[in-house]
């Protein structure tokens, strides 16, 4: 699998914002608006001003999902590194494996849940 040289000097071509300007924009914009909601929450004497300090606080915390697909979607990988570490897929006897387990605890949970009676008689030493 070659690239051509226009191709990479195409990617590398980036402003400084790279290559996921609209999550940065919406990042920027949740900022702005979930601190400025805030700060008129906490300055502001007003009868919501708790409602104002949670909206804000959420609007900032959505931000940061913005920033983390603006930072993921600039993750650059070379062709070389690509191919150095393959992707390795998980086989389906390791999933069965670890499905097992989780399959059978949640059975005897539902199980417990539906018999109280067989909670009890666990409860109580013999």
């Amino acid at each position: 699998m070659e690239l051509s040289r226009n191709n990479v000097e195409e990617t590398r071509k980036h402003t400084g914002l790279g290559r996921c300007r609209h999550f940065f924009w919406l990042g920027v914009v949740f900022d702005t608006v979930g601190a400025t909601v805030l700060f008129t929450g906490v300055f502001a004497h007003l009868l919501f001003y708790d409602l104002l300090l949670y909206l804000g606080s959420i609007i900032i915390f959505f931000s940061l999902l913005w920033w983390v697909f603006w930072y993921t979607g600039n993750i650059e990988l070379t062709a070389e590194e690509s191919l150095k570490r393959p992707f390795h897929v998980p086989s389906s006897t390791t999933v069965d494996a670890l499905s097992h387990p989780l399959s059978h605890l949640l059975q005897h949970v539902h199980h417990l849940d539906a018999d109280p009676a067989a909670l009890r008689s666990q409860d109580v030493p013999s």
